[in-house]
């Protein structure tokens, strides 16, 4: 099948010459008998039919352009596909970032209203500073104890994650990108 895969590439039938020259004659007898060459000719005769009548020829070739296209199709579907996904994924992530902001809007709106509020108690006004102040010389005393004392880091840690969140609340997000003001 060497000459036949040979001829093949010649004449600009790349897949099926690759086809020849890897010794798979079933698949070249199928493609053969497709366009009308006998079933279980011989590589010889395979030839002399292609030499003979060109016609064989073009048919190869819009075989191969077929395959071609429905690979090009395919590949076009995939990545499609993918970007569809990942603007879907995107919108979700665009909501998600708006949810944030809206909530952390609010809860400074809430603040600002209660600490402008001639209602409100000096209590009512203070609370969440006191709270945050506690957390804060809570923290920088585990800190202190901590190197006194051996402490588990999953404490300091647990501490260190409790202490950023009020820190977060009073000066924004670290991450802009999150929404921080």
């Amino acid at each position: 099948m060497k000459k036949l895969g040979q001829f093949l590439k010649g004449h600009g039938l790349n897949i099926l010459g690759n086809i020849a020259t890897g010794n798979v004659g079933g698949a070249i007898n199928e493609v053969m008998e497709g366009i009308g060459i006998k079933k279980g000719a011989s590589e010889d005769e395979i030839l002399a039919e292609l030499a003979k009548d060109k016609e064989y020829i073009l048919k190869l070739k819009d075989m191969e352009m077929q395959h071609e296209r429905e690979k090009y199709k395919l590949e076009n579907e995939r990545i499609q596909t993918e970007y569809t996904q990942k603007l879907e994924m995107t919108k979700a992530e665009l909501e998600e970032s708006k949810a944030i902001i809206a909530d952390k809007d609010s809860a400074r709106t809430r603040e600002e209203k209660m600490v402008e509020s001639d209602k409100a108690t000096w209590l009512n006004k203070n609370i969440s500073s006191i709270l945050a102040l506690v957390f804060v010389v809570f923290y920088l005393g585990l800190v202190t104890y901590s190197t006194i004392k051996k402490i588990e880091i999953k404490y300091l840690t647990d501490a260190s994650t409790m202490i950023m969140l009020v820190l977060s609340y009073y000066f924004g997000a670290m991450n802009d990108k999150r929404g921080g003001k």
